[in-house]
Formats: structure tokens, C-alpha cells, sequence
């Protein structure tokens, strides 16, 4: 009797997981969708707000440029603007590593394909890759406006970065 409740609820469990592992994969791929989605999300905001950010900086150095301001403050200009920058990046890469990471340990939880959470490692490390670029890029603009504007005298040309 013992053996036969033990055959049967093994049968049950091994029919089950086979009714269930479809159900699974598609819940996996679900979940890795969403946490890529949210990532693609999160780094194209991180990107418009870095820009928008070099591009207020590098205006407002100029416009200071323009009006006499002395070395000093256009230094704390810039230093301002690439702080900014930095703040912006810095969230964004840690909401990138959160969602992926997150989605992550819940694809390995659920004993997905690991091609699919090759995926969303590769799609997480790409985006804190171009949130890092951006910043690097912006903080370069600003820094080349502080530059010429404390070499030059005068009459600062605004620039931004390169998306």
C-alpha cells in the first residue's frame, strides 16, 4: 500500500511538473520581457535626462560666459552640472541593476533557460554600459565648455554630447 502511494505521487508530481514546465517557460519569458522592457525604459530616460542636463549646463556656462562671469563660478557652474549628471547616472545604472539582477534570481528561481537569462545579463550589462558612456560623454561636454570658456575670455559656444 506504502508503495503504491509512494509510485502514485511520484507519478503525480513527475506529470505535473511536465503540465506545469510550459506554463513556466512562458512565465519566464514574460518575466524576462517586462524586466527588459523596464531596462530599455529606465536607460532611454537616463539618456534624455543626462542630455538635457549637458545641455542646461553647457548653456548656462555660456550664458555666464557671455555676461563676464569670473573663473570661479563658472567653475561651480560646471562642477553643478556634471554633479547633476553623475546623480542622474548613478540612479538610473542602480534601477538597471535592481530590475536586472531582480528578474535575474527570479529567471534562475524558476530553473529557466539559461539562454533566456543570458538575455537579460546581456541587455542589463548593455544598459549600465550606455548609462556609464553617457555620463562619461556629458561630463566631457561640460568640462570642454568650462574649458574654453575659462581660456577664451569669452563668448562660450554651447555644446552637448553625442547620444
Amino acid at each position: 500500500m506504502t508503495r503504491l502511494l509512494l509510485r502514485s505521487t511520484i507519478l503525480a508530481m513527475v506529470l505535473n511538473v511536465f503540465a506545469v514546465a510550459p506554463a513556466m517557460a512562458g512565465e519566464a519569458e514574460n518575466l524576462a520581457g517586462e524586466a527588459i522592457m523596464k531596462i530599455v525604459q529606465v536607460t532611454e530616460a537616463s539618456t534624455r535626462l543626462v542630455h538635457r542636463q549637458t545641455v542646461f549646463g553647457t548653456h548656462r556656462l555660456a550664458a555666464a560666459d557671455e555676461n563676464g562671469a569670473p573663473d570661479a563660478l563658472l567653475v561651480h557652474l560646471a562642477r553643478d552640472s556634471a554633479q547633476n549628471v553623475t546623480r542622474v547616472s548613478h540612479r538610473s545604472a542602480h534601477i538597471v541593476h535592481a530590475i536586472g539582477t531582480h528578474a535575474i534570481m527570479m529567471l534562475q528561481e524558476a530553473g529557466a533557460d539559461p539562454i533566456l537569462i543570458a538575455q537579460v545579463q546581456a541587455v542589463h550589462n548593455h544598459a549600465i554600459e550606455r548609462i556609464r558612456g553617457n555620463a562619461q560623454r556629458a561630463r566631457s561636454a561640460i568640462a570642454e565648455a568650462l574649458e574654453a570658456a575659462i581660456s577664451d575670455g569669452g563668448a562660450l559656444s554651447a555644446t552637448a554630447p553625442v547620444r
